[in-house]
Protein backbone atom coordinates (compact mmCIF):
# COMPACT_ATOMS: atom_id res chain seq x y z
CA UNK A 1 0.00 0.00 0.00
CA UNK A 2 1.68 3.58 -0.84
CA UNK A 3 1.78 5.77 1.72
CA UNK A 4 2.12 2.67 4.41
CA UNK A 5 4.67 3.29 7.34
CA UNK A 6 6.95 -0.37 8.62
CA UNK A 7 9.56 0.91 10.88
CA UNK A 8 11.84 -2.06 10.39
CA UNK A 9 14.31 -2.71 13.78
CA UNK A 10 16.80 -4.87 14.59
CA UNK A 11 14.06 -6.80 16.54
CA UNK A 12 12.08 -7.30 13.65
CA UNK A 13 14.78 -8.21 11.87
CA UNK A 14 16.38 -10.73 14.59
CA UNK A 15 12.87 -12.43 14.33
CA UNK A 16 12.61 -12.61 11.06
CA UNK A 17 16.03 -14.56 11.34
CA UNK A 18 14.69 -16.97 13.42
CA UNK A 19 12.02 -17.81 10.99
CA UNK A 20 15.15 -19.27 8.56
CA UNK A 21 15.92 -22.22 10.47
CA UNK A 22 12.37 -23.61 10.39
CA UNK A 23 11.88 -22.35 6.70
CA UNK A 24 15.42 -24.14 5.89
CA UNK A 25 13.96 -27.68 4.90
CA UNK A 26 11.11 -25.81 2.69
CA UNK A 27 13.25 -23.26 1.09
CA UNK A 28 15.20 -26.02 -0.20
CA UNK A 29 13.16 -27.88 -2.19
CA UNK A 30 12.61 -27.16 -5.95
CA UNK A 31 10.20 -24.85 -6.95
CA UNK A 32 8.10 -21.97 -6.22
CA UNK A 33 6.85 -21.31 -2.82
CA UNK A 34 4.49 -19.54 -1.05
CA UNK A 35 4.50 -17.83 2.48
CA UNK A 36 1.74 -16.38 4.22
CA UNK A 37 2.14 -13.91 7.19
CA UNK A 38 -0.77 -13.60 9.20
CA UNK A 39 -1.96 -11.78 11.98
CA UNK A 40 -4.73 -8.87 13.68
CA UNK A 41 -3.56 -5.29 13.06
CA UNK A 42 -0.78 -3.81 14.57
CA UNK A 43 0.53 -7.29 15.12
CA UNK A 44 3.74 -6.95 12.92
CA UNK A 45 2.72 -8.56 10.19
CA UNK A 46 4.03 -6.26 7.54
CA UNK A 47 7.49 -5.57 9.00
CA UNK A 48 7.97 -9.53 9.60
CA UNK A 49 7.09 -9.98 6.06
CA UNK A 50 9.41 -7.17 4.78
CA UNK A 51 12.20 -8.38 7.57
CA UNK A 52 12.03 -11.87 6.19
CA UNK A 53 11.86 -11.06 1.99
CA UNK A 54 15.35 -8.69 2.90
CA UNK A 55 16.96 -11.93 4.73
CA UNK A 56 15.87 -14.21 1.90
CA UNK A 57 17.38 -11.47 -1.01
CA UNK A 58 20.43 -11.26 1.28
CA UNK A 59 20.71 -15.39 0.74
CA UNK A 60 20.01 -14.73 -2.79
CA UNK A 61 16.89 -16.39 -3.01
CA UNK A 62 14.86 -13.96 -4.70
CA UNK A 63 11.35 -13.09 -2.74
CA UNK A 64 8.26 -10.36 -3.53
CA UNK A 65 5.58 -9.33 -1.15
CA UNK A 66 2.08 -8.87 -2.15
CA UNK A 67 -0.02 -6.84 0.70
CA UNK A 68 -3.89 -7.77 1.44
CA UNK A 69 -4.65 -4.61 1.85
CA UNK A 70 -3.98 -3.96 -1.76
CA UNK A 71 -6.91 -6.23 -2.49
CA UNK A 72 -10.08 -4.68 -0.45
CA UNK A 73 -12.26 -3.53 -3.07
CA UNK A 74 -12.68 -0.38 -1.60
CA UNK A 75 -9.68 2.51 -0.84
CA UNK A 76 -9.02 3.03 2.81
CA UNK A 77 -11.01 5.99 3.69
CA UNK A 78 -13.88 4.97 1.47
CA UNK A 79 -13.92 1.31 3.24
CA UNK A 80 -13.96 3.59 6.61
CA UNK A 81 -17.19 5.32 5.62
CA UNK A 82 -18.66 2.17 4.42
CA UNK A 83 -17.90 0.52 7.88
CA UNK A 84 -19.29 3.73 10.18
CA UNK A 85 -22.19 3.32 7.98
CA UNK A 86 -22.76 -0.87 8.75
CA UNK A 87 -20.31 -2.20 10.86
CA UNK A 88 -21.90 -5.79 9.31
CA UNK A 89 -19.50 -4.98 6.38
CA UNK A 90 -16.35 -5.63 8.42
CA UNK A 91 -14.64 -9.19 7.16
CA UNK A 92 -13.32 -10.89 4.80
CA UNK A 93 -15.97 -9.87 2.52
CA UNK A 94 -14.17 -6.70 1.79
CA UNK A 95 -11.37 -8.19 0.31
CA UNK A 96 -11.19 -9.42 -3.29
CA UNK A 97 -9.73 -12.86 -1.98
CA UNK A 98 -10.86 -14.40 -5.20
CA UNK A 99 -8.15 -11.98 -7.16
CA UNK A 100 -5.81 -12.79 -4.80
CA UNK A 101 -6.15 -16.67 -4.79
CA UNK A 102 -5.79 -16.33 -8.37
CA UNK A 103 -2.52 -14.21 -8.37
CA UNK A 104 -1.00 -17.01 -5.50
CA UNK A 105 -1.93 -19.75 -8.45
CA UNK A 106 -0.87 -17.74 -11.12
CA UNK A 107 2.46 -17.11 -9.75
CA UNK A 108 2.19 -20.82 -8.54
CA UNK A 109 2.01 -21.82 -12.00
CA UNK A 110 5.33 -19.81 -13.17
CA UNK A 111 4.17 -16.40 -14.00
CA UNK A 112 6.43 -14.15 -15.14
CA UNK A 113 4.47 -10.93 -14.47
CA UNK A 114 1.18 -10.19 -12.48
CA UNK A 115 -0.52 -7.00 -12.89
CA UNK A 116 -2.49 -6.42 -9.31
CA UNK A 117 -3.45 -3.58 -7.29
CA UNK A 118 -2.20 -1.31 -5.42
CA UNK A 119 -4.14 1.36 -2.45
CA UNK A 120 -3.05 4.31 -2.10
CA UNK A 121 -3.68 5.77 1.55
CA UNK A 122 -2.97 9.27 1.50
CA UNK A 123 -5.42 9.38 -2.37
CA UNK A 124 -7.58 7.07 -1.26
CA UNK A 125 -8.04 5.52 -4.44
CA UNK A 126 -7.15 2.20 -5.93
CA UNK A 127 -4.52 2.20 -9.01
CA UNK A 128 -2.63 -0.72 -10.41
CA UNK A 129 1.37 -1.86 -10.43
CA UNK A 130 2.80 -4.86 -12.79
CA UNK A 131 5.32 -6.67 -10.77
CA UNK A 132 7.87 -8.88 -12.43
CA UNK A 133 7.94 -12.08 -10.68
CA UNK A 134 10.61 -13.60 -13.55
CA UNK A 135 13.27 -14.62 -11.36
CA UNK A 136 10.88 -14.54 -7.98
CA UNK A 137 10.89 -17.96 -6.40
CA UNK A 138 9.51 -17.01 -2.95
CA UNK A 139 6.01 -15.31 -2.57
CA UNK A 140 4.95 -13.74 0.50
CA UNK A 141 1.65 -12.99 1.55
CA UNK A 142 0.95 -10.63 4.40
CA UNK A 143 -2.39 -9.32 5.37
CA UNK A 144 -5.42 -10.47 8.00
CA UNK A 145 -6.77 -12.87 6.23
CA UNK A 146 -3.64 -14.27 4.33
CA UNK A 147 -3.91 -17.54 6.36
CA UNK A 148 -7.24 -18.49 4.38
CA UNK A 149 -5.52 -18.80 1.30
CA UNK A 150 -5.02 -22.38 -0.25
CA UNK A 151 -2.25 -24.00 -1.91
CA UNK A 152 0.10 -22.20 0.57
CA UNK A 153 3.33 -23.73 1.81
CA UNK A 154 3.40 -22.25 5.39
CA UNK A 155 1.27 -20.02 7.48
CA UNK A 156 3.16 -17.89 10.09
CA UNK A 157 1.02 -16.12 12.17
CA UNK A 158 1.42 -13.50 14.86
CA UNK A 159 -0.66 -13.83 18.24
CA UNK A 160 -0.33 -10.33 19.44
CA UNK A 161 -3.97 -9.22 19.84
CA UNK A 162 -5.69 -5.79 18.85
CA UNK A 163 -5.60 -4.88 22.68
CA UNK A 164 -1.84 -5.70 22.70
CA UNK A 165 -1.28 -3.87 20.03
CA UNK A 166 -3.04 -0.45 20.78
CA UNK A 167 0.35 1.56 21.00
CA UNK A 168 1.45 0.32 17.96
CA UNK A 169 -1.40 1.12 15.90
CA UNK A 170 -1.10 4.86 16.83
CA UNK A 171 2.18 5.25 16.03
CA UNK A 172 1.68 3.76 12.24
CA UNK A 173 -0.36 7.32 11.94
CA UNK A 174 -3.15 5.06 9.90
CA UNK A 175 -5.53 4.89 13.06
CA UNK A 176 -7.23 7.44 15.78
CA UNK A 177 -7.92 6.19 18.84
CA UNK A 178 -11.91 5.85 19.29
CA UNK A 179 -14.20 3.50 19.93
CA UNK A 180 -15.78 2.50 16.94
CA UNK A 181 -12.53 1.52 15.64
CA UNK A 182 -11.82 -0.93 18.77
CA UNK A 183 -14.88 -2.10 17.58
CA UNK A 184 -14.19 -2.90 13.98
CA UNK A 185 -11.28 -4.68 15.69
CA UNK A 186 -13.11 -6.56 18.17
CA UNK A 187 -15.24 -8.15 15.08
CA UNK A 188 -11.78 -8.82 12.80
CA UNK A 189 -10.38 -10.46 16.18
CA UNK A 190 -13.27 -13.00 16.56
CA UNK A 191 -12.68 -13.88 12.24
CA UNK A 192 -8.52 -13.83 12.62
CA UNK A 193 -8.17 -15.24 16.15
CA UNK A 194 -8.64 -18.81 15.10
CA UNK A 195 -6.65 -19.16 11.85
CA UNK A 196 -3.54 -19.58 14.59
CA UNK A 197 -4.80 -23.07 14.97
CA UNK A 198 -4.33 -23.57 11.45
CA UNK A 199 -0.55 -21.84 11.61
CA UNK A 200 2.36 -24.04 11.07
CA UNK A 201 4.59 -21.53 12.87
CA UNK A 202 3.67 -18.94 15.49
CA UNK A 203 4.95 -16.02 16.53
CA UNK A 204 3.95 -14.69 20.38
CA UNK A 205 3.70 -10.82 21.52
CA UNK A 206 7.73 -10.90 22.79
CA UNK A 207 8.10 -11.72 19.17
CA UNK A 208 9.18 -15.41 19.93
CA UNK A 209 9.35 -17.76 17.01
CA UNK A 210 7.44 -21.58 17.84
CA UNK A 211 7.11 -24.52 15.52
CA UNK A 212 3.63 -25.11 15.89
CA UNK A 213 3.17 -27.99 13.04
CA UNK A 214 6.79 -29.35 11.47
CA UNK A 215 4.89 -31.46 8.63
CA UNK A 216 4.89 -28.15 6.71
CA UNK A 217 8.39 -28.34 5.87
CA UNK A 218 8.54 -32.14 3.82
CA UNK A 219 4.96 -32.09 2.09
CA UNK A 220 4.88 -31.79 -1.24
CA UNK A 221 1.61 -29.66 -2.81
Amino acid sequence: MTGDIINAEQRHYDTARSLLPLLEPLLLRAGRIVLAVGGESGSGKSVTAVCLRDLLLEADMNAAILHLDDYFAFPPATNHRRRLEDIGRVGMQEVRMELLQEHVDSFRAGATLLKKPLSDYQADRITEEVLDLSDTRILIVEGTYSLALQSVDCRIFLTRNYMETKAQRLLRGRETDDEFIERVLAVEHAIIAPFAAGADILIDKSYQVMLQNSAFQHTQL
